[in-house]
This record gives C-alpha cells, structure tokens and sequence, in this order.
C-alpha cells in the first residue's frame, strides 16, 4: 500500500499521513481502523525522527530533527501492517529490548495500566518525548507489537517494529 525509505522531518510525517489518510479513504477503509492505523503510524515515525542513529545535522528541536528510517503499510490475511525501521546505536540495544520486554505479552487492560502508570511517572531519562509511544501502538493494535534487532556493525543495529491492525 505504502513505502517509503529516506530521510524523515515533521514536515514529511504530516505530508506523508495526509497520503496514508487518502489512501484509507479511497479504500473505503472503517474510520476506526483509519484511525489506528494513522496513530501507530505517525508514533511509528515519531520514533524514527527521535531516535534514528542516522541523522543530518543535531538539533534539540523536534521540528529541525532530520533522521533516517523506513516505513511501510500494507495488508496481510489478519489486517492493515505499519512497519517502522531504523538504526539504533547497538550500545542502546540492551535499554531497547527492556522497554520492548515490558509492554510484551500484555493484554489490553494491563497495556492501560501500564500507560496511566507510565502518565503519572512521566518520560525517562533521555528521552525526546513521553515515553508513551509503544504503549500507544500496543493499544491500539490488534495484535501483539513485533521487534526485532538485526547487529549491522558494532555501532549500530537496524531495530524494526511491526503493529497489525
């Protein structure tokens, strides 16, 4: 349905969701799914923009951010897939997977837990946002979130996230 690899700002997310949108649309897709799949995609590529190891440039803001990642969306036999892809400093991996771990094998109501719990303690340490965002695409995914980390070299590992709505 949707591919895209390059360089990612805001200005690209909001361009490229307007796409996604139409595209839904056309489709004839449920507003309820539209919706969910619009929300794991724009947290999908937030993350790419916050965390990408590959970047142009350093900057504390979010708007003037320019990082590398990949996106696509697509369908399979159990529904509409976002797939979110980028470089993480392999040093990073290890914090990665702890955070991965505690949102894996939760079900709905222990996701929503985890979430006000997460509100109420707010974001870690280093981060650039409210460390809401797998808990967001766990929630509103239909299935349970897949991860993986692919080691590219000693300093970087290529992570991957897949929601199935």
């Amino acid at each position: 349905m949707f591919c895209y690899s390059g360089y990612v700002t805001q200005k690209i997310l909001v361009a490229i969701g307007e796409t996604i949108k139409k595209k839904l649309e056309v489709e004839e897709t449920e507003l309820g799914k539209t919706k969910k799949v619009f929300s794991i995609f724009v947290e999908g590529v937030q993350n790419v923009i916050r965390y990408s190891a590959d970047s142009i440039g350093e900057s504390d803001e979010l708007d003037n951010e320019v990082r590398y990642g990949i996106v696509t969306i697509g369908s399979n036999t159990k529904g509409i897939t976002v797939q979110c892809g980028n470089l993480i400093f392999t040093k990073d991996v290890t914090r990665m997977k702890e955070r991965v771990d505690l949102i894996a094998g939760k079900d709905k109501d222990e996701l929503k837990k985890l979430y006000k719990q997460q509100m109420m303690e707010g974001p870690e340490e280093g981060s650039k946002g409210a460390s809401l965002g797998f808990l967001e695409m766990a929630r509103r995914a239909g299935y349970p979130l897949e991860f993986s980390f692919e080691e590219v070299s000693e300093e970087y590992t290529f992570f991957c996230i897949n929601a199935i709505i």
